[in-house]
């Protein structure tokens, strides 16, 4: 907070979300406790914190608590005194350290490399020459067991980074010590200090971040009437400097006719390449020169367009303007061209070499001083571009090799910013040269090598090495072989004084990577030729031509056809009406079913199928109404459908033709076709929601159910909570990742070639619904032998595949939960909570934290003096001990503060866990009478999991309604679950089976001692159990 770009960022965040949240009406002062939104923040270093709460509502909670006690001392030669001068510490100074450490640094931080911490730069180079580290090998990732790689193979490895690797690393690597990011700084390593001067807010009047939040606020239509920007106002601060700055200078207009205002083009570019207004002002200015006069003889100018417009947060010194102005000197060409285009004035130069730096500078100047810090960084930035290393461009720019680097990052990044501004604003020609030009930035390569940085697995320094091989294309190299690779990799290395263990394991590494470029450069052409062939087949489908078998995916790239001529059909005469052509649909690849002729081709095919995979096209939205907080609602909008490796079909359903919607209903109701789909339940409860009269009817199978059953104890394919698997968006990475474990890769690929070729345009949830019926079928293949095998198949179809719909049916009905019930329980278990934590702090004779374990273990064994239970585990150095339930169990006896401890962490569990969360999502009555007095009734969804254990038990989540508590003396009781409710006629119905799996044992074992055991419902069977197995009285 406070920070221009980070900070910025942050604070704009929490005004949109407090926009959102605030009331509507303009005059409500805003308050965060009424805004229905909680925000929690929290500083170590902010000094006027208070100034914060107040704008945010909060409430502001200060302590001087430190985890970990801070020491302050000093050394007096070789003594460490504390703050009082007393001696707490001596450091015995060697012989063998003195010379080399006379501060002695190395010799204060030997104790944290003994205990395996980093050191900074300076102490690991003092490190390195004091001792001696003992090598041990290293077996690299990918390589057998007797290949290993020692320092000198690691040393090896640093030199060929891009760039030139830190020289002090590779002095200090041969001799066993590194360092932690030493000399790598970026701006996120800035760390600013506590007693700073007090933040200010970039959203204040008139700032640069207010006018940015403005033009993104109206931008994205959030902001739009004059009282919108008085709400957004209230919260941020004044807007109107702002506003007026944007008006005038083009980003937003006002519309007299809708009294709305709007965004114009320059603050639609603007927030599309993320530029604060200011910087997009500059960035236009210099586009525009660029298009009226552009220097292609060198890449000076397109350097200068990505090279960042602010310049302070990367050296605030600025450069040496004498060796500056030399290099201006030196420019010939287009470089000098380039300058005087951008407009670098050598007069200006010139002042500035013989005033230096000057702190008061007019407008004029301030503007003349920006542009030649500017080209003084693209000059820099070019020298990268061309591969001049690191650390040359930093020496001779007067510079550190960080600093270098962190330029380079930053360019890679503005240069797509910019490129996104050419594009919204229509600058195509800008739009691809910088578009281009920004990987050779990000890589730091010439233009060359761009080609083969295509191919997967090869960066810079492998493009480097078969460049110079003479391997210059994707297709060069896809036709080699994995031994020539092999050789050009390894004459790269330069490790003429490996060791052999090295030579093995560097053999190893490059067969590998030979492997990996070879078959990333096929896979490469192979795709190529792919969109090739499909886009010459639609051609030749448009010209009315047969395309040939040369044309079809599985044919050799290289192979050859001889195309018929084709006649054109003559215009036709405006006077005559057109012709309609008949639809002829591919048989291959993707393939978009569109129109009552197109879906005539596909309903023979489908109906003669008996087995098929289909994925439902599936748009989630939000509900409108008094449930909107709780329920999302979705809208069918297609399915694919797929029976053969070689192509699968889309059809969008659309209530405007309720043909294919009658069709397609028909087909999904087919009894005697078994349906083979991803994630059944998900599907059938977007049906629900939709109120389709599409029905999926038996037999279906979910892939991803039945990969449970043949391996149930694999967690990835398990729906538990702790895992994030089923998400929407996860499905494309889960399907894959089933497949892989099922068949390998190699499955994967053979199932995704059929989505190489694509008949007509189709949004991304279309490709995905296809592909998801594409690995469907690929996996339901996999499985069915298995299934079969293991006698699965009976077990999926009669009891798993109906408890889906189950299931289904139950998450979207959902549960309601009375709030007043709710309420009436929460409020006496808040105060039974409070009057503990007083008797409890009564009895410590001081006040602590319940609920740290650190603040309970000092009050038992430190403050109270209770022995330490032989249970307790030491913390922290042995002057903490562990305080769990097993514990403070072994302690009832010895005070009554450990009892009460327990209850209070029971308590705090049930107010916590469960309460809270159900109030939680709780917004707002949504059944039930509303009139005074009635219970207000709202429902609650959750999600049933019907895969999260091995064994088969059902578990639920968000909430999770099962661990609902038992019933205690500090509940009121409402029902056998507390707060859940029905309507009407219809009645909950709960009940809890103690011991289910022991009683299953029990009753398949038909043991008598079992049985009659667990029959006796006035004894515990594990207590009884137990004591049986100890030979103690139950009692004990």
């Amino acid at each position: 907070v406070g920070e221009g770009e980070r900070g910025y960022l942050l604070e704009l965040l929490l005004t949109k979300l407090r926009y959102a949240a605030v009331s509507p009406d303009p005059e409500a002062k805003p308050d965060a406790a009424h805004e229905g939104l909680q925000i929690i923040g929290m500083s170590a270093t902010m000094p006027n914190v208070s100034a914060v709460a107040s704008w945010l509502g909060a409430q502001l909670f200060q302590t001087d608590f430190r985890p970990v006690k801070l020491h302050k001392w000093l050394l007096v030669g070789n003594e460490l005194v504390d703050t009082k001068g007393q001696v707490v510490d001596r450091i015995d100074c060697s012989a063998r350290w003195n010379p080399r450490d006379s501060k002695p640094c190395a010799l204060l931080a030997r104790a944290t490399l003994d205990q395996g911490h980093s050191l900074c730069q300076v102490v690991a180079k003092q490190m390195a020459h004091m001792l001696t580290v003992p090598e041990r090998k290293l077996v690299p990732m990918f390589s057998t067991a007797t290949s290993q790689i020692g320092r000198a193979g690691l040393v090896e490895e640093l030199k060929r980074i891009p760039g030139a690797p830190d020289p002090v690393l590779l002095e200090t690597l041969p001799m066993g010590v590194a360092f932690h990011h030493a000399g790598i700084i970026t701006k996120e390593f800035r760390v600013k200090r506590a007693d700073a001067k007090p933040i200010e807010s970039c959203l204040s009047e008139g700032s640069i971040g207010m006018s940015r939040a403005i033009m993104e606020a109206v931008a994205s239509g959030s902001v739009t009437t004059v009282v919108d920007v008085q709400r957004f106002a209230v919260v941020a601060s004044s807007a109107r400097t702002s506003l007026a700055w944007l008006c005038e200078n083009g980003f937003i207009g006002w519309n007299g006719g809708s009294k709305s205002y709007a965004s114009l083009p320059l603050g639609k570019a603007t927030s599309a390449g993320s530029l604060k207004p200011q910087q997009a002002l500059i960035v236009r200015k210099d586009l525009a020169k660029a298009r009226e006069g552009f220097v292609l003889t060198s890449d000076m100018h397109l350097t200068y367009l990505v090279t960042p417009v602010d310049l302070s947060a990367w050296d605030r010194k600025g450069p040496d303007w004498n060796a500056f102005y030399k290099m201006l000197q030196g420019l010939k060409g287009g470089d000098q061209k380039v300058a005087e285009l951008v407009g670098v004035s050598q007069a200006y130069l010139l002042k500035l070499v013989q005033s230096g730096q000057r702190r008061h500078v007019s407008e004029s100047d301030a503007e003349k001083e920006r542009v030649c810090k500017r080209f003084f960084m693209a000059l820099m930035l070019n020298d990268v571009i061309q591969e001049v290393p690191h650390d040359e461009v930093a020496t001779r720019y007067g510079t550190t090799r960080a600093r270098v680097k962190d330029l380079q990052e930053s360019a890679g990044k503005f240069a797509l910013m910019v490129a996104a501004f050419c594009e919204c604003l229509g600058w195509s020609d800008l739009d691809i040269l910088i578009s281009k030009f920004q990987v050779r930035v990000t890589a730091g390569t010439k233009p060359e090598l761009v080609v083969l940085m295509d191919i997967p697995s090869v960066k810079a320094h492998r493009a480097r090495l078969l460049y110079a091989a003479g391997l210059r294309t994707a297709e060069a190299v896809a036709g080699s072989t994995e031994a020539t690779l092999m050789s050009i990799l390894a004459k790269g290395q330069h490790s003429g004084n490996s060791k052999p263990s090295n030579e093995a394991a560097q053999k190893s590494l490059d067969r590998r990577a030979a492997h990996l470029i070879l078959r990333g450069a096929r896979e490469l052409l192979t795709t190529r030729a792919a969109d090739l062939k499909a886009q010459a087949a639609q051609f030749h489908q448009v010209l009315g031509a047969n395309p040939g078998p040369g044309t079809r995916a599985g044919n050799s790239p290289n192979s050859t056809q001889k195309l018929t001529p084709v006649s054109l059909p003559p215009l036709p005469s405006p006077l005559t009406s057109p012709v309609a052509t008949p639809v002829v649909l591919p048989k291959e690849g993707v393939i978009l079913v569109e129109g009552p002729g197109a879906l005539k081709q596909v309903q023979p095919l489908w109906q003669e199928q008996k087995l098929w995979a289909f994925a439902l096209d599936v748009a989630e939205g939000q509900a409108k109404g008094p449930e909107s907080s709780t329920k999302r609602i979705c809208r069918v909008q297609g399915i694919a459908v797929c029976w053969s490796p070689d192509a699968v079909y889309y059809i969008p359903l659309n209530p405007a033709a309720p043909g294919v919607d009658k069709f397609v209903t028909g087909m999904m109701a087919n009894k005697r076709a078994q349906k083979i789909t991803f994630d059944l339940k998900s599907q059938m409860a977007a049906l629900l929601s939709d109120k389709s009269a599409m029905s999926l009817a038996d037999p279906l199978v979910d892939v991803r159910i039945a990969t449970w059953l043949v391996k149930p104890d694999c967690p990835d394919v398990t729906d538990s909570p702790s895992r994030v698997m089923l998400k929407r968006g996860d499905i494309k990475r889960n399907l894959e990742g089933l497949l892989t474990l099922k068949a390998g890769k190699e499955a994967v690929t053979s199932a995704l070639n059929v989505l190489r070729t694509v008949s007509g345009e189709m949004r991304p949830p279309q490709r995905e619904a296809c592909r998801q019926a594409v690995m469907a079928l690929a996996l339901e293949a996999v499985l069915r032998p298995a299934l079969k095998s293991e006698g699965l198949c009976d077990p999926l179809a009669k009891i798993e595949m109906p408890l889906v719909r189950v299931l289904a049916e139950m998450e979207h009905t959902r549960i309601a939960v009375n709030v007043e019930a709710l309420a009436l329980q929460k409020a006496p278990l808040q105060r039974s909570v409070e009057e503990i934590e007083e008797e409890a702090q009564r009895l410590a004779g001081c006040q602590f934290n319940l609920g740290s374990s650190a603040e309970v273990s000092n009050i038992l064994f430190n403050v109270l003096k209770l022995a330490v239970p032989p249970n307790a585990k030491p913390l922290r150095g042995g002057k903490l001990y562990s305080t769990g339930a097993e514990v403070l169990e072994q302690l009832e006896n010895d005070h009554p503060l450990p009892k009460l401890i327990l209850e209070h962490r029971s308590r705090c569990k049930l107010l916590d866990g469960f309460l809270t969360d159900i109030c939680s999502r709780v917004r707002r009555p949504s059944i039930g009478p509303q009139g005074p007095g009635s219970s207000q009734l709202t429902r609650i969804s959750g999600s049933f999991l019907q895969t999260a254990s091995a064994t088969g038990r059902l578990a639920m989540d968000e909430p999770n309604l099962q661990c609902a508590p038992k019933a205690k003396d500090f509940l009121v009781p409402i029902t056998q679950m507390p707060g859940c409710s029905s309507k009407d006629a219809h009645r909950i119905h709960t009940c809890n089976i103690s011991q289910i799996e022991l009683r299953l044992v029990a009753h398949f074992a038909q043991d008598a001692g079992l049985c009659a055991t667990l029959k006796d419902v006035t004894q515990d069977p594990f207590r009884r159990l137990a004591a049986q197995w100890l030979r103690a009285p139950e009692h004990e």
